[in-house]
């Protein structure tokens, strides 16, 4: 809990303690201060409050962005995988027809017979 919180939820019982004492003693806190703390505190504790839930807010949606950021590189990596596997097969398969993978043609069948 922070400061103000803390002093939000004491203020009652210190003023109580305070009221306690101003019987023999003259008052430490006058309604006027009282009420002046009470609102300062309840406003802090306001903002704190508003504070939390919007950092709250921001790590939720770090998170979700971070989820889909992840997502997208697994699908992304898995289309380079089956990309990578279609080449591979269509570089080794030989059909009947296909010229060498050097480019050239038999150069045995065409050369003359001596």
């Amino acid at each position: 809990m922070s400061k103000a919180l803390e002093n939000l939820a004491r203020l009652p019982a210190r003023r109580l303690a305070a009221a306690r004492l101003s019987t023999t003693t003259p008052a430490l806190v006058d309604d006027e201060d009282y009420a002046n703390l009470r609102d300062d505190y309840t406003v802090r504790a306001a903002v704190l409050r508003a504070l939390d839930a919007e950092a709250e807010q921001t790590q939720e949606h770090v998170l979700r962005g971070r989820t889909g950021m992840l997502v997208a590189a697994l699908v992304g990596m898995s289309m380079v995988v089956v990309l990578l596997i279609i080449v591979a097969r269509s570089a080794t398969e030989k059909r009947v027809g296909d010229a060498p993978l050097t480019g050239g043609d038999d150069l045995a069948a065409r050369a003359p017979a001596h």
